[in-house]
């Protein structure tokens, strides 16, 4: 019993001298193998590298070596290669033309010495077989001629009577817009605790751009804005609906290239509303059509970027003219203008910056800032439309507008209230269409 225990220990332990044998055999070839691949690559860089310079070198022929071909037809003993080791390296190197192929014989070199079981036969062998062509006894002619054997081929346009060309003048014109109607609804019953009304509302915009781009120097850019809206309004007894949103916008700007992306430019801003405006439960009138009516002349440059996701411009008008006009003597004062007179002119400078960012895939920013000073008051305008897109018609969109004005009081007298501060905000949901 001893015995046999005995010799299973031994058999044992033979078993796991041959299994560590077989593992130190494995990791000795996997090693062999992966230096004999690193050295090939490495080789191999070195031959395009050799390559490249011989190519871009005016003193190697562009022409390919026919060398190269030896390292990657199955192993062969040639007799240049050994003969190279017992040359002196300054006979190849005056002749630059065998640049690849001293890199070649290099490694063929090294692979008789570290494999010399991979090498099957000698070049002599390859000699005595001559080349591909010597089966070749004479070159094969064609007796056939195609064109011969066509009849009556009329080689002519296929056009009946004479060939009038046609030039047509480029179109440096684009128009595009976008119309949207937009709808919200409110219900509160009579006896709702914190107060409150019921009312329905709409809003109409419209934005139309006509551009002029002859790809050279010249651009003249005009956008048309338009917007109404109106809302019911059950508490005013005067007015059941009242205007929300209320203006007509043009805006043109004629830009002469100074750089890539910089024009001299002057710019033409007029606006003014389309419905007249009244205070609540007051037949006061506020505004009304060309009442009042800004215009803004300005001289400037104009910067435009189109940064992947982000597009814009800066205008920039040190020269800026600025006049506001009233026709309504009852009006004046509303407004800032003088009794007695109609108009109001101050001349300062103005900036107009635009700009819109694609936040998301259905998500985007466009913004408006527009800011006026004569030096004495401040005219500051921001208008911001964050989009929220559901399809190609439908759209969620929220107005954000904070407006500053110190050129005179809007508090109208009641306290607490800002004297240059104002606000504007909506959330609706939104019908588009562009073209």
């Amino acid at each position: 019993m001893i015995r046999r225990i005995s010799i299973l220990f031994l058999f044992l332990a033979a078993l796991q001298v041959q299994a560590q044998t077989l593992r130190h055999t494995r990791d000795a070839n996997v090693q062999k193998e992966s230096k004999t691949y690193r050295h090939y690559t490495e080789q191999l860089a070195r031959l395009v590298q050799q390559r490249d310079s011989a190519i871009h070198n005016p003193g190697v022929s562009k022409a390919p070596s026919a060398y190269a071909y030896r390292i990657f037809v199955p192993a062969t003993l040639y007799n240049s290669a050994l003969m190279r080791l017992f040359s002196p390296d300054s006979v190849m190197l005056r002749d630059t033309s065998l640049a690849i192929s001293r890199v070649a014989d290099d490694m063929l070199v090294r692979l008789y010495a570290e494999h010399p079981e991979k090498v099957r036969q000698a070049d002599s062998r390859m000699n005595k077989a001559g080349t591909l062509r010597q089966d070749v006894e004479k070159s094969l002619k064609s007796d056939v001629s195609l064109a011969a054997k066509v009849k009556n081929v009329n080689l002519g346009p296929e056009l009946d009577g004479d060939v009038v060309l046609v030039t047509h003048k480029p179109n440096f014109w684009k128009f595009k817009g976008s119309v949207s109607l937009q709808f919200t609804q409110n219900y509160v019953t009579d006896n709702w605790y914190q107060g409150g009304e019921s009312n329905y509302s709409g809003l109409a915009m419209a934005n139309l751009h006509l551009n002029y781009d002859n790809k050279q120097r010249i651009q003249w850019e005009n956008q048309f804005e338009l917007q109404l809206g109106f809302q019911t309004n059950k508490s005013d007894a005067y007015h059941k609906v009242k205007a929300t949103n209320n203006l007509i916008r043009l805006t043109s700007k004629f830009g002469y290239k100074a750089v890539s992306t910089l024009y001299y430019t002057g710019q033409l801003l007029t606006w003014t509303q389309l419905v007249p405006q009244y205070d609540n439960n007051s037949m006061n009138l506020r505004s009304e059509f060309l009442g009042p009516l800004y215009v803004n002349l300005s001289v400037g440059v104009d910067y435009k970027w189109n940064i992947k996701r982000f597009s814009g411009n800066i205008y920039l008008a040190p020269v800026s003219y600025n006049l506001r006009y009233i026709s309504n003597a009852d009006l004046w004062s509303k407004h800032g203008i003088p009794q007695g007179k109609h108009s109001l002119h101050d001349a300062g400078s103005s900036i107009l910056i635009n700009w819109k960012v694609d936040i998301w895939k259905n998500i985007n920013w466009q913004s408006r800032m527009y800011f006026f000073t004569n030096y004495s008051y401040v005219n500051y305008e921001w208008e911001n439309t964050i989009n929220f897109v559901i399809n190609r018609y439908l759209s969620t969109k929220l107005f954000l507008y904070p407006r500053i004005d110190t050129s005179r009081d809007f508090s109208n007298g009641v306290e607490g209230r800002s004297k240059h501060f104002m606000f504007k905000e909506w959330l609706s949901l939104s019908l588009n269409y562009n073209f």
